[in-house]
């Protein structure tokens, strides 16, 4: 479909074009599909390779928060950050965690309506570092907050997705020693709290 839409065998028609770039964005989608399910699978057996080093977490929520920086200015969302303290190291895969920032925030933007607003917060709680990302946007029904972290489960139907994303976040964080938490209002907003042991200061 790539080379197609290239024009690699030679030149396509408007409509030609058109159809190619359905099949081309249904195929990536289908991929991200099976690599989600792939990266699950191998989470839930403790194969997920981690290059674990010290990690400061201030450089993690920076480069996710700049990654969605234009999502969220597209959909009208106020994105911010925030620190509350100095000490911010861990130890783990700074890649994995980016995806773990990169993926409670973009989900917050997508549920956050126009106007509202997307709050990334990193917080030194002592022996854990808090990962705190707050939206104003549409809450999660009670009855699916229990469940939030299960493969394949939705609060939303309607918004898109498929349902693996907290689940593979939920497995990255407890890869690395932590724990993550969901506190929510329907119609008021969520906030997601990712817990990580801080790593001890460097002599």
């Amino acid at each position: 479909a790539h080379l197609l839409g290239d024009g690699v065998p030679g030149p396509l028609n408007p409509k030609q074009a058109r159809l190619v770039e359905i099949i081309g964005g249904s195929s990536d989608r289908l991929l991200r599909l099976v690599n989600q399910i792939l990266e699950l699978s191998r989470l839930r057996a403790g194969v997920l390779p981690l290059a674990r080093r010290r990690v400061y977490l201030a450089r993690v929520v920076t480069r996710a928060v700049e990654e969605l920086r234009p999502q969220a200015e597209e959909a009208g969302v106020a994105l911010t950050g925030e620190r509350v303290g100095q000490q911010f190291a861990c130890l783990g895969d700074d890649d994995r965690l980016v995806q773990v920032v990169v993926n409670l925030v973009g989900t917050a933007v997508r549920f956050t309506p126009r106007g509202g607003a997307v709050t990334v917060k990193l917080i030194d709680a002592g022996a854990e570092v808090e990962i705190q990302v707050e939206d104003t946007g549409a809450g999660i029904p009670a009855a699916a907050l229990p469940h939030i972290f299960e493969s394949y489960r939705q609060a939303h139907h309607d918004r898109g997705g498929t349902g693996l994303g907290l689940a593979i976040v939920g497995g990255i964080v407890q890869a690395h020693g932590g724990r993550v938490t969901a506190e929510s209002q329907e119609g008021k907003g969520s906030r997601f709290t990712v817990l990580l042991p801080r790593a001890e200061a460097t002599p």
